[in-house]
């Protein structure tokens, strides 16, 4: 049951309307997180220190206070309009071909919004009406639904009407004002024909009187039942982005405190003090089971980056980060739990286990003080610690299964991108990162993430080293090897992080880092008394072009390390070799006067071109795995692989034979006159540790 919720969660947010909805809130975070904080450090409930904020500075203090929180808070609807309308645009065809720009859709998107709030006065002004409670829905669902139409109607004009450039169109700017004179125009008429047809005609205040009456007469009592119902209905509207609290408490129960009535749960104290611990859907719960199981490297952030807010009881930075709002996999804790926790404080105070409320606290009290202030018991707080505990309890599995659902779904992700990387890297002019599906939006997350480790200076990657050895398995070198730990998607294929630092510009630093840090560790080999071993590194062919100055990198790593000749080999794939410009060969000659050899990896059929090969200057050639698998019985296999072996013996190429994985494979090569393995049979690659000591027990003559 959990991996069918876990399966439909993650596939809708696949859907492009609910990747628009996610990330745009998640840029909302920001503006949401500046007021809500300005909010709770405005109300710390501390007299002393309440009294100063509202009269320093002659009350100019708290002018800021408010001057920021209505900078924020008060348009937060706005916001969240323009963020997810904007995420939606971008993904459009159209704009990543140059069709449109971006923020036409969005400016429509606002437009449209005001449109629909907007009303003439009789003085002539214009007056923009609150949307209300439903501001935050109102407005993520225009921000779909806007950009929709608008390039539905940009569509409907290409295909009645195609553009037609002229002179007036060298200008790119104009081109693109003029093309969305059509879609803009429709889209806000639209909107304001409905308004005036639809909304106004509709009975939407009968609705309304209709659904308040409900209310007024079935919540904020004092029964167990009116009290369950009033936490689902508030969670339901919290959960599709409605201010469940404040359509709960302002509109229906009129800010009932426990200073201005007797009963004890027609009160707001009651839900915010002990269900909505930690902000609605009594999120503090989730924050714990994040900490405690941490599902990712992103989710684990957010709950770092939440803590504070939440002490507060503001949850925005979790509902809107994870998301929660329209999230199918959180839905059942989110609603369903602080229903839960309503019940066990109900018991509690009910059976006087808890003694009454006395003392109305503000929303943004912490946990504990709250429950101590608003009970004069420590009974509230070990109450509120409770709660806590359940509903810790309560989002705990669906954290786990969350969490195994991401593990399971981002490693598919992985393997279908290393296809397409693979074919990307084989294919010139092919590019992944800019995909318009889940492989080009994972690139892009990978490739952010690369960029800001560059930026830091601190690389999440690291070498291992895999032994080339004699038929007896003692080491006569190693190849160096990347390896990428993703914090979100474990371990990630070498191919994928070589492609993305090829599609964004990165090969020269990733070449770079990959040969110092070789030859860094070759050095440490030496200092431990390892020696006659050769290393090779392996060079990427956009690296080699794009580094005018790597020659002289290699001279400045050969200095700082002190490499001897013949220490250090660089292996470069076949196809680059046969493809080399004569400065790439002028390249490779300064580079082997360095006293750097060159070895041909992936050598396969090819092998005709061993005399240019040899004349192009290499030691070494490297034979490909797929000559090897079948060497046992396959006699074309060993007939090819016997005149590669003559025919570098002839030239003086020195042959290694890589994915060797069996003994049989061995004494089949061992026949052929091969001399040099490579290969899970004698060792997989190793970290640095692990490689010395293998050369040290198996190896003695090298140490």
């Amino acid at each position: 049951m959990a991996r069918t919720v876990s399966g439909l969660a993650l596939r809708i947010s696949e859907i492009r309307f609910v990747r628009a909805l996610n990330n745009g809130l998640m840029k909302a975070i920001p503006f949401i997180l500046a007021g809500a904080l300005c909010v709770a450090v405005f109300n710390l409930p501390i007299p002393a220190y309440q009294d100063f904020v509202r009269n320093a500075f002659f009350g100019q203090l708290a002018v800021i206070f408010d001057s920021i929180s209505a900078a924020t808070l008060s348009v937060v609807s706005i916001v969240v309009l323009i963020a997810i309308s904007y995420n939606y645009s971008i993904d459009e065809p159209m704009v990543k071909n140059g069709t449109i720009h971006p923020l036409a859709p969005v400016i429509t998107a606002f437009c449209c919004y005001i449109a629909l709030f907007m009303s003439l006065e009789a003085s002539g002004l214009i007056a923009i009406s609150n949307p209300g409670r439903g501001g935050m829905f109102f407005s993520m669902l225009l921000a779909l639904v806007v950009p929709w139409l608008f390039f539905a109607f940009l569509k409907l004009r290409m295909k009645i009407r195609p553009y037609r450039y002229s002179a007036l169109d060298s200008n790119l700017l104009m081109r693109l004002s003029l093309r969305a004179i059509f879609p803009v125009t429709a889209t806000i008429v639209t909107f304001v024909v409905f308004k005036v047809v639809v909304l106004e005609s509709a009975p939407i205040e009968m609705l309304e009187n209709a659904f308040l009456q409900f209310a007024q007469a079935n919540l904020g009592k004092e029964d167990i039942f009116s009290v369950i119902l009033t936490v689902l209905l508030m969670q339901l509207m919290w959960f599709v982005g409605i201010h469940g609290g404040g359509v709960v408490f302002d509109d229906i129960m009129n800010n009932a405190t426990v200073h201005d009535v007797s009963s004890m749960f027609a009160t707001q104290d009651f839900y915010f003090v002990f269900v909505n611990i930690g902000g609605a859907g009594a999120l503090l719960g989730l924050l714990l089971a994040l900490w405690l199981f941490k599902p990712g490297y992103r989710e684990k952030h957010l709950a770092n980056v939440s803590a504070v807010p939440l002490v507060f009881n503001i949850n925005e930075s979790l509902i809107f980060g994870i998301p929660i709002i329209f999230n199918p996999f959180y839905a059942i804790p989110f609603i369903l739990g602080p229903a839960l926790i309503a019940a066990i404080a109900y018991g509690a105070f009910a059976s006087g286990i808890v003694p009454a409320m006395t003392l109305h606290v503000e929303w943004t009290t912490p946990i504990i003080f709250s429950g101590f202030l608003t009970t004069n018991s420590i009974a509230g707080v070990v109450l509120q610690l409770v709660c806590l505990g359940l509903a810790m309890l309560v989002y705990t599995p669906f954290v786990l299964g969350y969490r195994r659902s991401l593990i399971r779904h981002r490693k598919e992700r992985v393997a279908a991108m290393q296809d397409a990387m693979t074919k990307a890297a084989d294919t010139d002019g092919m590019s992944v990162i800019e995909r318009d599906d889940i492989i080009g939006t994972t690139a892009r997350e990978m490739s952010a993430y690369i960029h800001g480790c560059f930026e830091l200076k601190v690389l999440p990657f690291y070498l291992v080293y895999q032994p080339k050895t004699d038929s007896q398995g003692k080491a006569v070198g190693a190849e160096a090897l990347l390896r990428w730990k993703h914090p979100d998607y474990g371990v990630v294929s070498p191919i994928v992080l070589v492609e993305l630092c090829d599609e964004t510009g990165l090969s020269v630093e990733l070449g770079r880092w990959i040969t110092a840090e070789g030859m860094k560790e070759y050095k440490r080999w030496k200092e431990r008394g390892i020696k006659d071993l050769r290393l090779s590194i392996n060079l990427n062919p956009r690296h080699f072009e794009q580094d005018d100055g790597f020659v002289d990198f290699l001279a400045e790593q050969i200095r700082e390390n002190n490499i001897k000749p013949g220490e250090i080999e660089l292996e470069i794939t076949e196809h680059m070799a046969m493809h080399f410009t004569p400065a790439n060969e002028q390249a490779i000659k300064s580079i082997r006067e360095l006293g750097i050899d060159l070895s041909i990896d992936d050598m396969g059929i090819g092998y005709s071109s061993l005399t240019y090969i040899s004349d192009f200057g290499a030691k070494r050639i490297k034979v490909d795995v797929s000559l090897v698998s079948q060497i046992e019985t396959d006699r074309q296999q060993r007939e090819i692989l016997r005149s590669i072996v003559n025919l570098a013996e002839q030239l003086d190429l020195g042959v290694v034979v890589e994915g060797v994985e069996q003994q049989g494979q061995v004494d089949a090569l061992v026949d052929l006159g091969v001399k040099h393995f490579q290969g899970y049979y004698f060792s997989k690659p190793l970290e640095p540790k692990d490689f010395v000591e293998y050369v040290e027990q198996h190896c003695k003559g090298n140490v």
